[in-house]
């Protein structure tokens, strides 16, 4: 096995603790830096050992792309590891251990959901180890003692080592909202939200900005990408009729089986859901219409690669619509693909739009009917 760089903020787990700490063994959510950091927290050894004894140690996701960036770290460094992308905790195979650092920017009822599937996730008597600032130690204390009662604490400076045993029995719970909602005028539709998906029990604005510029024609091809629940995809699916087809897109497995449930719970039956990690496996100009809204403010590297994609995938007749916040930052990136976009702004958003039937762009065509 090769040396694992040096890196910062790593805990120091005590003896009495890993001595405790048995496979199989799961780490729940975590950025791949993080995750690094744990693995050298462990050590080697250790996780070699875990491997012998029957299982390799595996890194759970529900983002596939940073699934691929930690697997792509693990097999650089020869470590004996593997990374798993999945709508819920739960679906793993039963753990021994769990160790889990909440995430920054996660709201407090993915929290919640991923400290309760945790519990299920894990086999009798297994362990449950969270790591995180001491600063948001209260509302996290709350909620693991609500799910597994017993807890303990071992402050490390700035951080807090939490652990916990599963006892007792528990039945499953899903945090999941159902609501309905007119978009663009059309509807009602019906939507189930979970914790971790974009629209969860209301629809954003920046999908109602996006739904209410589409043009959709009876028998388009749709894609939908970073759909969240799917909301505009849907919308536009219900247009294209029973003749039209919709894939759903997204770099979360959790988020494509929310998705694929609401458009099926809306009566699309031409649907389908692929990663946005496997975007590139799709056939050129396979699309007529192509919807895209990334994450954060539609700029960075992701969306430069969404919009390469896109720009491969629609047809000659198609038409491709991002939702974005900063047009100035993702405006030139569309250029760079389509060689021409229209801005049109609605609720404080931007929606960039490319139609390639028509080469002067849709503007223009405005221009000439006034």
């Amino acid at each position: 096995m090769k040396k694992i760089p040096r890196r910062v903020h790593v805990p120091v787990l005590p003896e009495s603790l890993l001595e405790r700490m048995r496979g199989p063994l799961a780490f729940v959510n975590m950025h791949p830096d993080e995750a690094m950091q744990w693995v050298q927290a462990l050590g080697i050894e250790l996780i070699g050992k875990m491997e012998v004894e029957g299982e390799q140690p595996t890194f759970f996701f529900f983002d596939d792309t940073r699934a691929m960036t930690l697997d792509h770290n693990l097999r650089e460094l020869d470590i004996p590891a593997k990374t798993e992308s999945k709508g819920d905790l739960w679906d793993l195979s039963a753990k021994q251990t769990l160790v889990w650092t909440p995430q920054r920017n996660d709201e407090r009822e993915l929290k919640l959901d991923i400290i309760e599937q945790a519990w299920h996730a894990l086999k009798p008597g297994g362990l449950f180890l969270v790591w995180l600032p001491t600063k948001d130690l209260v509302g996290t204390v709350t909620m693991v003692h609500k799910t597994f009662g017993r807890i303990h604490e071992i402050p490390e400076g700035d951080n807090t080592l939490l652990w916990a045993q599963r006892t007792g029995e528990r039945s499953r719970r899903r945090h999941e909202l159902t609501f309905t909602a007119k978009i663009a005028k059309k509807g009602p539709f019906t939507f189930v939200g979970r914790p971790g998906v974009h629209c969860y029990g209301q629809i954003d604005e920046g999908t109602r900005s996006l739904a209410e510029i589409i043009e959709i024609d009876p028998g388009d091809r749709i894609l939908d990408i970073c759909c969240g629940a799917g909301a505009a995809g849907i919308l536009a699916a219900q247009v294209a009729g029973s003749d039209g087809e919709l894939v759903l897109a997204d770099g979360s497995a959790r988020v494509r089986e929310v998705a694929l449930h609401n458009a099926k719970l809306n009566g699309i039956e031409k649907v389908s859901t692929v990663s946005v990690e496997a975007l590139e496996a799709l056939p050129d100009e396979s699309f007529r219409v192509i919807l895209a809204h990334p994450p954060g403010f539609g700029t960075g590297a992701l969306t430069e690669r969404i919009i390469e994609e896109a720009s491969r995938l629609l047809d000659a007749e198609g038409r491709f619509y991002l939702l974005t916040k900063q047009p100035k930052e993702t405006a030139p990136m569309v250029v760079a693909s389509f060689r021409r976009a229209d801005a049109l702004i609605n609720r404080s958003y931007t929606v960039l739009v490319h139609n390639r039937a028509m080469p002067e762009g849709i503007l223009s065509a405005f221009e000439d009917e006034q």
